[in-house]
């Protein structure tokens, strides 16, 4: 977009592309080794190295999911119809540009739950 290039209509990126870009740190507000870290992070997530969804790092009623189907071609039911969990990681975005995830991870509390 910034390039003035016309982009798909379900097309999204991140890092790795150059669509996806943090604001520099405060470094005078930020824990010491902050920077490090998050540059650390990019670096993996540029490489494919480290998955923002990997299933290993989440339950779901209690299990750890190796399977799960979204509703990415969207009918008027939501119906889900698309397998999006292999190589051990939620492969949100890669089918479609709009968030598939819409799980209920173990631990997080939604606020009006409360």
């Amino acid at each position: 977009m910034k390039e003035g290039k016309e982009i798909p209509a379900d097309w999204t990126g991140g890092f790795a592309e150059g669509s996806v870009e943090l604001s520099d740190i405060n470094e005078a507000a930020a824990a010491p080794g902050t920077k490090a870290k998050v540059e650390e992070t990019i670096a993996a997530l540029k490489a494919g190295t480290l998955k923002v969804f990997a299933t290993d790092t989440f339950t779901v009623k209690g299990a750890k999911l190796d399977s799960y189907k979204a509703d990415i071609d969207t009918d008027k039911d939501y119906t889900p119809d698309t397998e999006v969990i292999s190589d051990g990681y939620f492969h949100e975005s890669e089918k479609r540009s709009a968030p598939a995830f819409d799980l209920r991870i173990d631990g997080i509390e939604l606020l009006n739950e409360k």
